[in-house]
C-alpha cells in the first residue's frame, strides 16, 4: 500500500472515531510526524510509511523525542499496521 494510501485511509478512519486532525507538510523542524490527532485533551502523532519502509533516522529521532516528553508517537508501515493501530481506537 502507498502512503498516500495509508495516510488517507488513517485520516478517514480517525475522523470517522472523533479525532480532529492536522497534517503538517513543512514544520520549523525537520524529521516531524506527518500527522496530528486531537481528541479529548490527547494528542497522538503519527508518520506514515508505505508497506515495508522503515522511518528515516531523523524521523526515528524526532518520534524518541516526542515520546520522551510523554506524547504518543506512532510510525504505520502499510496496511497491516494501520489496522493495528486503528484497533486501538
Amino acid at each position: 500500500m502507498l502512503e498516500s494510501k495509508v495516510s488517507k485511509r488513517l485520516c478517514s478512519e480517525m475522523k470517522k472515531r472523533g479525532w480532529f486532525h492536522r497534517r503538517i507538510i513543512r514544520t520549523s523542524t525537520p524529521g516531524d510526524p506527518d500527522h496530528y490527532f486531537y481528541k479529548d485533551g490527547r494528542v497522538i502523532w503519527v508518520e506514515t510509511k508505505r508497506a515495508g519502509k522503515d522511518a528515516r533516522p531523523l524521523q526515528e529521532y524526532r518520534a524518541n523525542e516526542i515520546r520522551e516528553s510523554g506524547q504518543e508517537c506512532y510510525t504505520i508501515s502499510g496496511e497491516e499496521e494501520l489496522k493495528q493501530f486503528l484497533s486501538r481506537f
